[in-house]
């Protein structure tokens, strides 16, 4: 089951989780693309951009694509982002008939429960790269690190306040975690307060496991550590 957040819910994904909260990040991935192409401007596609707001920050040093599998989630992202073009596409499957300098696959790839479902979306990222094209894959979560945790973000409109707590949980089902979002939302004139809980399965793999299929569909690979907690892998086809 699709989780709401990227449905009916898809609108609130700006005031839960602002585009200024991904401004670390974002100069993170931009360093890494000068490293290895030097300070030029390249075509990006990110796969899984969701609301767009990682790209609000790389478009103003690259020529980015948006591609994703919510219609909701890229609608949000067009708001945001105009000028980025935006293709509604399954990144196991996604066959969009032009390559890129670059490819970013960040927290969207948790939701891919199976190594065959992991094979399938870096193979569509080798076919959409130019030879020594860069593939940047972001796990939010790998089995060899993973913790429980919660923690609450909280973020105010001129009419809102909104709370997001996020609870990370391993269930007893092998290479699966779960990440369950109570989220509350406080009229600031009235203080009525909605609640809602939003459940998402995502998959939890070793990163041997994620070298060994990087290797598999064709990539030179390493895993990149960062000031961030998640752990990113650093991917070239040769």
């Amino acid at each position: 089951m699709t989780p709401r957040l990227y449905q009916d819910l898809a609108h609130l994904w700006p005031c839960l989780s602002p585009p200024e909260d991904y401004t670390a990040e974002a100069q993170i991935i931009h360093d890494l693309l000068t490293e290895h192409f030097g300070d030029r401007r390249l075509n990006l596609l990110e796969l899984g951009a969701g609301g767009g707001h990682t790209l609000y920050h790389l478009k103003h040093h690259h020529n980015c694509t948006a591609s994703d599998l919510s219609p909701e989630m890229l609608a949000q992202c067009q708001a945001l982002n105009p000028e980025v073009p935006t293709i509604v596409a399954d990144m196991r499957s996604a066959q969009l008939n032009q390559t890129f300098d670059a490819i970013l696959i960040h927290d969207a790839i948790d939701y891919l429960l199976s190594i065959d479902d992991i094979n399938q979306t870096l193979r569509t990222a080798h076919d959409h790269l130019r030879p020594n094209g860069l593939l940047l894959v972001a796990p939010t979560e790998t089995a060899d690190t993973f913790e429980h945790a919660s923690a609450t973000d909280r973020h105010t409109t001129d009419t809102h306040d909104y709370a997001l707590t996020s609870t990370l949980e391993r269930p007893h089902t092998p290479h699966t975690f779960r990440l369950t979002l109570d989220i509350t939302i406080t009229d600031r004139a009235t203080q009525a307060a909605e609640h809602i809980t939003d459940h998402h399965t995502c998959g939890l793999f070793p990163r041997s496991a994620w070298l060994e299929q990087l290797h598999d569909a064709g990539f030179v690979a390493t895993p990149r550590e960062t000031q961030l907690t998640w752990t990113l892998f650093h991917a070239v086809r040769p």
